[in-house]
């Protein structure tokens, strides 16, 4: 599992430069808006991790591993280890260069240090391993092009019901959404504004400890859950 791994970051360290080379001349426009900023860094993530199975899909790499005495659940670990340690890289990335590109270009209306807060990495790290915990089963199953396809019906099914479930959440609670979820051109500079209240009661509900506990059950549960069907469905694929 090691070396395939080491297959999935070698992949992608041809990419690393083009990345590079964006941030260097792009980013210090971005990061005058912190949500743009965070969209560009979760964009390229998600198309980081999703260049190894381009390359694989493209050289037929797939048929050629399950040809070899390596059993399908090691290659659907090892891309799993291969995403996480991309998505740790660019965290990092993430929370180091805006308070650096902002105290270099001095761009100080945007106070990019809130992303250098425990809210500010979820803000990073929710939408991303969501959206990689639901794109890697149904690449394992149904293939690249499939599974792409499958992965932009499934999030516009999904923002259809959170908007049904915050307007029920609404009239259940006798609260009107703006309070709820308090979105705003605020949101442009605090990404995670609407979040807040949410995870206010919590906090006040659970305490640090107790939400940082369901934090981490909610990631390694969404984490386990999507290995367990990517396995699966990488299984029964025909190659």
């Amino acid at each position: 599992m090691f070396r395939l791994v080491v297959k999935d970051l070698k992949v992608i360290r041809f990419f690393w430069l083009p990345v590079l080379f964006f941030y260097i001349f792009f980013i210090s426009a971005f990061v005058q808006l912190n949500l743009l900023y965070l969209a560009i860094n979760l964009v390229i993530c998600f198309l980081l991790v999703l260049a190894m199975p381009i390359v694989e899909d493209k050289w037929g790499l797939e048929s050629f591993l399950c040809s070899l005495p390596v059993k399908r659940s090691a290659v659907v670990g090892a891309r799993y280890l291969s995403a996480g340690l991309t998505l740790l890289v660019c965290l990092a990335v993430y929370l180091s260069t805006a308070p650096l590109l902002a105290k270099l270009f001095s761009i100080e209306a945007t106070q990019p240090d809130i992303f250098l807060t425990p809210a500010g990495a979820l803000a990073f790290l929710l939408p991303m391993i969501f959206v990689l915990s639901l794109f890697l089963p149904l690449y394992f199953r149904l293939g690249l092009s499939k599974g792409f396809l499958a992965l932009t019906v499934a999030c516009l099914g999904l923002f259809i019901l959170l908007t049904g479930a915050v307007r029920l959440a609404s009239r259940l609670l006798r609260r009107p959404v703006s309070e709820l979820f308090p979105v705003d051109m605020e949101v442009m500079f605090v990404p995670y504004k609407p979040l807040v209240p949410l995870f206010s009661e919590l906090k006040e509900a659970l305490g640090t400890f107790g939400l940082s506990a369901l934090l981490l059950a909610l990631f390694g549960g969404m984490v386990a859950l999507s290995l367990s069907l990517s396995i699966r469905g990488f299984m029964k694929r025909e190659l």
